[in-house]
């Protein structure tokens, strides 16, 4: 499952879709920025499984299949 992602334009005000995030779903999720970077990871899937992975997340770039 792909998981949507949107980026919101403050001077705009609009939403724009980008890259889909492609791991699993989940919930509790925990992401931050460093430097301009974004990380993402951990949280559950609700079913009292947890994650315990952290992928620095660039949705203007392609997915690539190959990078995992």
């Amino acid at each position: 499952m792909v998981v949507s992602t949107w980026a919101y334009d403050f001077a705009s005000d609009r939403w724009s879709r980008r890259t889909p995030w492609p791991r699993a779903p989940r919930s509790g999720a925990v992401s931050f920025t460093v430097s301009g970077h974004s990380y993402i990871g951990a949280g559950n899937n609700g079913n009292n499984g947890t994650f315990d992975d952290f992928d620095e997340f660039v949705p203007t770039q392609a997915y690539n299949s190959n990078d995992y």
